[in-house]
């Protein structure tokens, strides 16, 4: 079922980027994969992940499900049914951003750069805009992917993965900015997940103009469409990009 599921998935590889890496990477499970649509979970992390090509595949995929905690969708004509039958919260539109190179960036010899443990959790929930739970920030510093920029021994921003493998939770501290920490932080990052053997992928909310220009500038390539996460009834701190 993994090679068919990815057969389908990889006929539009940026868009489905999302859900071809965490396969490769043995993050997901495939519930079901036919030429109409794919479902995939993220065990452990009640994330479910589809393709569809209409509305009524994709509700055909879920129905077996009464209620989901989130839902990643790959094709907007998914989202009103959904937030209809599952009387979702609400949803964050993003645009899929793919580095498709193999060539690692050049890092400043001088960049303070370390992987980050437990005792910068509440720091980093403090300061990340989406989410402020510092037991996420354990998550995944137990992952060993949250990174750290420092400036004279002093945290200025940080960078990570989330759970199902996109890059993102980059912040940088209102005193640090402007300085370019935020390029080297990714360029860091992409370097340490081609490192790994996978492919870089993230998403940034549509409107957010700042993260998008810099995703062009480091020459990551954009889907045509968008993907989007659909939340359930959870505090807001719950959230993921």
């Amino acid at each position: 079922m993994k090679e068919q599921a990815l057969q389908y998935l990889e006929k539009n590889p940026l868009l489905h980027a999302s859900m071809t890496e965490p396969i490769h990477r043995g993050q997901a499970e495939i519930l079901n994969s036919g030429p109409q649509g794919v479902l995939l979970e993220i065990p452990g992390e009640d994330i479910l992940m589809l393709f569809a090509d209409t509305p009524e595949t994709g509700m055909a995929l879920l129905s077996d499900f009464e209620t989901i905690p989130t839902i990643v969708v790959h094709q907007e004509f998914l989202i009103e049914p959904i937030m209809q039958m599952y009387k979702k919260a609400g949803y964050n539109i993003c645009h899929q951003a793919v580095y498709t190179k193999k060539e690692p960036f050049s890092i400043p010899a001088d960049a303070d750069i370390r992987l980050l443990d437990e005792r910068y959790c509440q720091t980093m929930a403090d300061h990340y805009h989406l989410s402020d739970d510092p037991e996420y920030m354990r998550i995944l510093v137990s992952l060993g992917v949250m990174h750290g920029i420092f400036v004279e021994n002093n945290l200025a921003g940080f960078i990570g993965m989330h759970t199902e493998g996109s890059m993102g939770l980059l912040e940088i501290f209102p005193e640090y900015q402007n300085r370019g920490l935020g390029t080297i932080l990714q360029k860091y990052m992409i370097n340490f997940i081609l490192q790994k053997g996978w492919v870089p992928f993230g998403q940034v909310i549509v409107g957010n103009e700042a993260s998008m220009n810099l995703q062009r500038k480091l020459g990551m390539e954009f889907a045509d469409g968008k993907v989007t996460w659909i939340y359930g009834q959870q505090e807001e701190g719950e959230k993921k990009q």
